[in-house]
Parts: C-alpha cells; structure tokens; sequence
C-alpha cells in the first residue's frame, strides 16, 4: 500500500472515529485476512510480482529473465527491482542508491533484497528451514517516526 493511500484512509478513519492503522504492512495483512470480501475490496491494495509458481511449460533461466516476462505479460513488476549486479561492489552501490530515494518512494521499505541471478545456481543452493541460501536480506537502520494521526 502506497503511503500516501494510508494517509487518505487513516484520515476518513479518524474523521469516522475509528483508530488509525498503525502501518501499511499490517494494514495490507490483516485485508487479507478479511473475512469480509467488500471491505478488502475497498482498499487500496497493490502488488508486486517477484517470482513465478511452479510452471512445467516455460523454462526460465534466470531471475532477472522471470521480472522482465511478467512485465511484458503485464504484471505489475517493481521498476527498481529489475537490476543485475556483477560483482559485490555493484551490489553495495545498489544498496546505497535504493538507501538515499527510498524516502522519496511512494511506500515503506525496510531494506532490500539481493538474489542470485540464476535459477539454477537457487536450486543448487538451496535453502534452510524458510529461508533461502541464495537471497540475502540488507535492512537499512530503522526509521523512528511520530504518528501524525495522534
């Protein structure tokens, strides 16, 4: 959920008496978890595709070559996402660009997420418990804000 589509539904909440969402995550979570279909419908959720399902007819070899099919299908594929880096440099230079914009992004994010290129090689590597060898999380430091709905 963008934040500026939070402000607006946190506003109308207050303006109805009702608690404010605390943030877009939870707010985007617990939708789901709606029992009652209409009053998900009316938020305004977005997605993002990252990967694909298990798919026996198409054969992709790499990461980068899933994001850019499912662009072309017409999914909703997240433009920053769909980078290659060669070398760890051009991994950290990644990280730090995505650390300077992400205040200007028009949702929250806590940190990116580097993964290896090839599907084969994320085979190969594996994963342990729910957790991918092949992926590594890069949280930035945690930014404290106030609640301006309080």
């Amino acid at each position: 959920m963008e934040t500026e589509d939070l402000q607006k539904l946190n506003e109308e909440r207050i303006k109805n008496g009702e608690e404010p969402f605390a943030n877009p995550r939870n707010l985007a979570a617990g939708s789901l978890r709606q029992l009652d279909r209409e009053v998900t419908a009316k938020r305004p959720l977005k997605i993002c595709l990252y990967a694909v399902g298990n798919v026996s007819d198409i054969i992709f070899l790499t990461q980068l070559e899933v994001l850019q099919t499912l662009n072309s299908w017409g999914f909703p594929v997240n433009k920053d996402i769909s980078k290659q880096a060669l070398d760890i440099n051009a991994c950290i230079n990644y990280f730090e660009r995505i650390g300077t914009i992400r205040k200007n992004l028009p949702y929250k994010i806590d940190g990116v997420v580097l993964k290896v290129n090839s599907l084969k090689m994320q085979e190969t590597l594996g994963n342990i418990s729910r957790s991918p060898r092949w992926a590594l999380a890069c949280k930035y430091p945690a930014v404290q804000e106030k609640n301006k709905n309080h």
